[in-house]
């Protein structure tokens, strides 16, 4: 075999290999020990006093929809204080709020003066009610009624837990935006339960005021500081798979998908890179910080790699081994996603999902690639994630 060929051969089969145990190598780890391990799940008998928050900025399109879905709750009424923590909205947010406040409705409204975004905004908020536990919700997201009641329960269940984020749903028809969720529920649960340091999302989550570490103005993605603070000193981060939150500020085309993972992936970034351990900080976190990091920085050039290298490959008496190579890196990750119906009502179309999960991979590759610098300044900020 000529040299060219072999070094070929051994650019392909390396990166591919690579680029199989970073990704389904480590969920495959993750898989069998959380597996191994048995968390009993029982009832509260009493429930605790809690804040629910609701940052807002300019939201007077879809306030008064989610107080109403608040009030759909099953959590018990005079336990839970709503308060709407406004950035400094310039459309009818606040009017429409202090006329329900006038009408009798349970609402406080709380106006952060000069606020630099959601983190200070959640700060804020941290610092100044008297409840332990806060439930953090975006107004553009609808709770399932016992999405609040799983959120504390599990909390209050497990008390070396600090935070823990419900399961996301986005309100979109785009394929590729559903498995993005799909994948992101599974993984940041399994490093949960094995590794106590789950990412969450900001859409809905629940912490320990006395413990987690409030975000200051210089923060730039608030929930990742909370959750990511939070694993650094020790403590658990989990993800609970029985409260459900819905997104419905989410992408719709390609597009869009691209925007909201470049936006959101920058700012994620960020956090994790400036949030370096301590020398008392657990394996499980610097583990979790170390994958991910990984994932974002040599995943994509890994991808990129298996690509050009099977391009090379073609060029060669073994170019039917593409197929075997893109037969590996894809079949064990479609597999487990043609069981699902990833849009509740619609009959399951196994060849979009296929079509879906290489776009999903092309658009995430790209969007990694690209990431934004300054993910406050791509979009709103205060009150939205």
């Amino acid at each position: 075999m000529p040299n060219f060929m072999i070094a070929v051969v051994i650019l392909v089969f390396g990166f591919s290999l690579l680029l199989w145990f970073s990704v389904y190598g480590y969920f495959l780890i993750l898989w069998v020990m959380t597996h191994r391990r048995h968390r009993p799940d029982q009832e509260l008998t009493e429930f605790p006093e809690i804040a629910v928050v609701i940052p807002t900025l300019n939201e007077e399109d879809i306030i008064l929809s989610k107080l109403k879905n608040l009030k759909s709750s099953d959590y018990p009424t005079e336990l839970m204080t709503t308060l709407v923590i406004d950035g400094g909205s310039t459309d009818r947010t606040t009017e429409l709020v202090a006329h329900e406040i006038e009408r009798g409705e349970a609402v406080q409204l709380l106006q952060v003066e000069g606020s630099q975004g959601k983190p200070d905004q959640i700060g804020h908020t941290i610092a100044g009610v008297s409840q332990e536990i806060i439930v953090v919700t975006d107004a553009d997201s609808i709770l399932d009624p016992s999405c609040i009641r799983e959120l504390v329960r599990q909390l209050i269940l497990n008390p070396e837990t600090a935070v823990i984020g419900a399961t996301i749903i986005p309100d979109t028809n785009l394929l590729e935006e559903r498995i993005h969720w799909k994948l992101l529920n599974d993984i940041w649960w399994l490093e949960g339960e094995v590794l106590s340091a789950a990412s969450i999302s900001g859409v809905c989550y629940a912490c320990r005021r006395t413990v987690v570490i409030p975000p200051d103005k210089n923060v730039r993605a608030e929930d990742i500081h909370l959750a990511v603070t939070a694993s650094r000193q020790g403590h658990s981060v989990r993800i609970s798979r029985t409260a459900l939150a819905a997104e419905t500020r989410v992408p719709r085309t390609a597009v869009e998908f691209i925007r909201f993972r470049r936006r959101r992936g920058g700012g994620y970034l960020a956090e994790l890179s400036q949030i370096k351990p301590n020398k008392n900080s657990p394996p499980g976190y610097r583990i979790a910080r170390i994958m991910r990091l990984w994932h974002f920085r040599a995943v994509p050039k890994l991808a990129i790699g298996v690509v050009l290298s099977c391009i090379a490959l073609l060029f060669t008496p073994y170019k039917l081994w593409v197929i075997a190579v893109f037969a590996g890196l894809l079949a064990p990750g479609l597999i487990p996603l043609l069981r699902y119906n990833l849009i509740p009502g619609k009959k399951r179309n196994c060849l979009k999902t296929i079509w879906a999960a290489g776009r999903l991979a092309v658009l995430s590759i790209a969007a990694m690639l690209t990431l934004y610098s300054h993910p406050a300044d791509q979009g709103a900020i205060g009150g939205r994630s």
